[in-house]
């Protein structure tokens, strides 16, 4: 199913020349114990790869070259803040 959306929502993008951008929230779970920080930032990146990971097979599979963006956090601000960044047109 969320191939055939990329599929689709590449598809109208390019009808209208438009940029396609995927973005990848992975929320963050806010341990500030010093001793966790290293293991957290550890545990993120892999999160981070694995997302990639996820995301590459999913546009290739959906024939899709929408730029991606990956950040760590709370997901509403980092939507926000992802929007903000490209000036980008929400729906």
């Amino acid at each position: 199913m969320l191939r055939r959306v990329l599929r689709f929502a590449s598809q109208a993008a390019k009808a209208v020349h438009a940029d396609l951008t995927l973005v990848d929230v992975i929320p963050a779970s806010g341990s500030d114990l010093p001793i966790e920080l290293d293991l957290e930032e550890r545990l993120q990146s892999a999160k981070k790869e694995a997302a990639s990971r996820g995301i590459e097979e999913l546009q290739s599979a959906a024939i899709s070259h929408a730029r991606v963006s990956i950040a760590i956090g709370p997901i509403r601000d980092m939507l926000t803040e992802a929007s903000r960044r490209m000036r980008a047109d929400c729906w």
